[in-house]
């Protein structure tokens, strides 16, 4: 029998770990653990070193960790966070790849978190179990790409929008997609539409113009 809180509630430390699978929490606390360390593992063990695109990723990351012209055409924002982390961990490529594993970890806690504003629970929790055992995504996170920051801003906005949240930060969030891949402008007039679907009364068009 388990032991019961004063509030009822059964005590954790008394919890079996089948248990505590059952609590929600524990749930996505595991989906989100065992995300990260199938792609940190696939990391170490693959040690994929840049080439084809990922060395153009990789040139643009080392032009502003050491203050050089930025000459390529691509978007910066994923460029300039590699920079940041090799400033502060060094710049070997597995810290790297780490950091990639952070960002698709990100992007499967926003996957539940939208599903779960969209759908329930139930859908949440199989949307998170499928967006950590993705073989795609486990896959990426050991590549220097800007991918793996695009999907994490791309199910954060989702889940933004989804909670209806403030159209300014909807906005700014945007922005920040589309300097992470410049082909997400291509969601602003999906994003204004549902902003207008959202809200018939009127009070959209203010939004979509904050936004």
């Amino acid at each position: 029998a388990w032991s019961r809180s004063c509030c009822g509630r059964p005590s954790t430390a008394k919890m079996s770990i089948k248990d505590l699978y059952k609590e929600e929490k524990y749930r996505v606390a595991f989906f989100l653990l065992a995300a990260f360390a199938l792609r940190a593992d696939y990391a170490w063990a693959c040690d994929i070193p840049p080439w084809n695109d990922m060395a153009g990723w990789d040139q643009a990351r080392l032009s502003i960790l050491h203050g050089q012209p930025y000459t390529l055409y691509w978007t910066p924002l994923y460029p300039a966070l590699l920079a940041g982390v090799s400033l502060l961990f060094g710049e070997g490529y597995f810290i790297l790849y780490l950091f990639n594993a952070l960002l698709t970890t990100a992007a499967c806690l926003f996957t539940y978190l939208g599903a779960k504003e969209i759908f329930n629970r139930t859908t949440a929790l199989l949307a998170l179990a499928l967006a950590a055992l993705y073989v795609d995504s486990v896959w990426y996170s050991s590549l220097l790409l800007a991918e793996n920051l695009a999907v994490m801003m791309l199910a954060l906005l989702t889940w933004r929008f989804a909670r209806n949240g403030p159209s300014l930060s909807n906005g700014f969030l945007l922005g920040l997609t589309c300097l992470t891949k410049g082909l997400f402008l291509a969601l602003l007039p999906g994003f204004i539409v549902w902003s207008c679907l959202r809200d018939r009364s009127g009070a959209w068009k203010k939004k979509a113009a904050l936004f």
